[in-house]
């Protein structure tokens, strides 16, 4: 049973990757191999707002990333 109203994924599974397509929109940005390129490239773990109609089908999908921040010190050490 899915989260009632929209919620964060922080992990997107395969169920919800073959759903992906079927959405109005859908451009490259919400598919599999961009996210694997960002998580690969920079480390950035892919999450998604998501939301399920009525009978349990993907309805909303908004992916964004969680990154680390860099400090001032982190560039500091870097440059000494």
């Amino acid at each position: 049973m899915q989260a009632a109203g929209p919620h964060v994924l922080s992990a997107i599974g395969d169920p919800v990757h073959a759903q992906i397509g079927g959405l109005e929109g859908v451009t490259l940005y919400h598919q599999r191999p961009w996210h694997r390129l960002l998580e690969r490239a920079f480390g950035w773990r892919v999450q998604a707002l998501v939301d399920f109609d009525g009978d349990g089908r993907l309805a909303l999908f908004l992916p964004f990333v969680e990154k680390r921040r860099l400090a001032v010190d982190d560039v500091m050490k870097w440059m000494n």
